[in-house]
């Protein structure tokens, strides 16, 4: 292996660390300025990170593999909300059932309306909503008719 080969290895290596501590510090403290970086989720950042690191780690040696998986497994430990947000792609959410009716819960939907003015009754109405709350709203006249054929 050449040394141009070997440095682009461990460029990669640095660079899957980078992101693994970079965006756990960015999720952790989510400044404002960066915002556009923590916009994504933490599992977003996984595959760039495997990929790095799996170019990085091809004449690593075991050592130097098993600290930057380790780092990984930090960064994601630290920078997820909880662990079961990691686990949520696989898990669907709970359909309601009657029991949900019988509790009585309070359901609120928050709706995006966007350009999408006449969809809107029939696309929150499938909710079935205590409380809606408009994004991008409409004029005034147009929110009270749709108030009107919801509630």
């Amino acid at each position: 292996m050449g040394i141009g080969a070997r440095r682009i290895d461990r460029v990669a290596l640095i660079a899957a660390v980078g992101i693994a501590v970079g965006g756990t510090i960015l999720h952790r403290l989510q400044p404002d300025g960066l915002a556009f970086l923590t916009v994504f989720p933490v599992w977003c950042w996984w595959l760039p990170g495997l990929i790095l690191a799996a170019v990085g780690g091809r004449q690593a040696s075991r050592r130097v593999r098993v600290v930057v998986a380790i780092t990984w497994v930090f960064a994601i430990g630290l920078s997820s909300d909880t662990p079961l947000a990691l686990l949520r792609p696989t898990h669907p959410l709970p359909r309601q059932t009657q029991a949900h009716a019988a509790q009585k819960l309070l359901r609120v939907v928050s709706f995006n309306t966007g350009s999408e003015r006449y969809r809107t009754a029939d696309e929150i109405g499938r909710w079935a909503p205590d409380i809606v709350l408009l994004q991008e709203s409409y004029p005034r006249d147009d929110v009270a008719k749709l108030a009107h054929a919801l509630f």
